[in-house]
């Protein structure tokens, strides 16, 4: 089991039946220090993704990992694994826990300028938590249930994995672990503290990085290995990493029909949106009234086609997956067929339509973040999951 001549320390988490508040704490997570002085920058790429904080790649895909200092999340080189290289298997439950376990390790960082995803950032500098299989698939023992490299700084593209079939389901558990091993990453030490999420005691109701001075430790308090007695993980995390900075509104723009066409009932409405974090729905109102949303990409919509002839106010609502949202509205004119009796040329000869209310032509909408029901968990239409196979 090469380490590279690394001292070890231990600061593992157990797994058992799965339960929410299920005592985890025989299974451990591990943290394997860094050497001293040791340049933490593979290959000198930058330290951070330009212009967007660090980012997490959360992968269930799975992988094909080397042994090697420094750690490159690029390559897939590693410095926690035991031989000359290990396969990690892909993520063994179903989709709907992967969204639950993707969107719980996202929630326990929004308050940081750090972006978790799973879609592979391929060649940005990003650190990533490896989701999958059992730690006797990278050489380590059944008693582990997370491992990551560890320092008392950030580790550049460091790679920490989770071993999420120990934990028998338990979504809280693997998703807890995922912020521990990521911790680590960026340089926080284990805590005696049940709430957060540094802490080897799985019993809480709910974990987070809390804004504490709590004593380091496993199963009993100790000095915290990069000095003093106590730690402050979400202090110490918006030091390093920066606060979560204000989310921008998606852009959102009705391509068609155009403001002050003249349409027949049924007419198909088409829009374009995007966002830095990504584009969660896209939500259409006529006359003010909610009709859907769309959650996939591209967006279009067919109006029902028993709208009164009139006026008539189309407005489309874009949200990302932080909860900012944008509108964009036109005002066309509906005709029936008893309007045109028959004639194909009527909609050329229709007038035009009323000015209606006033319109907001690709206008930015609130950059506030929200919870709860609000935000992502308005969309209709879930996205596939995709796992993404690693080299």
């Amino acid at each position: 089991m090469p380490r590279r001549n690394l001292p070890l320390f231990l600061g593992l988490c157990l797994a058992s039946p799965a339960a929410r508040g299920t005592d985890f704490s025989p299974l451990l997570h591990d943290m394997v220090p860094v050497p001293e002085g040791a340049d933490l920058r593979p290959g000198g790429r930058p330290m951070r993704h330009p212009g967007a904080g660090r980012l997490v790649f959360l992968n269930g895909g799975g992988g094909v990992y080397t042994s090697g200092w420094p750690n490159d999340s690029v390559t897939n080189r590693s410095s926690v694994i035991a031989g000359d290289s290990a396969t990690l298997p892909v993520w063994s439950y179903d989709e709907a826990s992967w969204e639950t376990v993707l969107s719980c390790v996202q929630d326990l960082f929004a308050d940081f300028d750090v972006h978790v995803t799973d879609e592979d950032p391929g060649d940005v500098p990003h650190v990533e938590c490896a989701v999958g299989g059992s730690p006797r698939d990278i050489g380590w023992p059944d008693t582990v249930g997370g491992v990551a490299p560890a320092g008392c700084g950030i580790i550049e593209e460091a790679i920490v994995f989770v071993f999420s079939n120990v934990y028998s389901g338990n979504l809280d558990s693997i998703c807890w672990t995922a912020g521990q091993e990521i911790g680590h990453a960026y340089g926080l030490d284990h805590e005696n503290y049940c709430d957060d999420v540094m802490s080897y005691d799985h019993t809480c109701p709910d974990k987070g990085f809390t804004d504490r001075d709590a004593n380091c430790g496993e199963f009993a308090s100790r000095p915290c290995r990069c000095g003093g007695e106590t730690q402050n993980s979400y202090q110490i995390l918006l030091d390093r990493l920066g606060p979560h900075p204000p989310n921008a509104a998606p852009f959102v723009s009705i391509v068609t029909p155009g403001d002050g066409s003249v349409v027949e009932a049924g007419f198909q409405i088409d829009v374009e949106a995007s966002d830095d974090l990504g584009v969660d729905f896209v939500r259409l109102r006529l006359a003010g009234e909610f009709v859907e949303n769309d959650g996939l990409e591209p967006w279009h919509f067919v109006a029902p086609d028993d709208l009164p002839a009139g006026a008539l106010l189309v407005e489309v609502e874009a949200m990302d997956y932080d909860g900012a949202s944008a509108t964009d509205s036109v005002t066309v004119t509906v005709i029936t067929t008893d309007d045109c009796g028959g004639d194909p040329l009527c909609a050329d000869a229709a007038p035009e339509a009323d000015a209606g209310p006033p319109l907001r032509r690709k206008t930015y909408g609130c950059g506030c973040r929200t919870g709860g029901a609000g935000g992502s968990g308005a969309m209709l239409a879930a996205l596939a999951f995709l796992y993404r196979r690693r080299k």
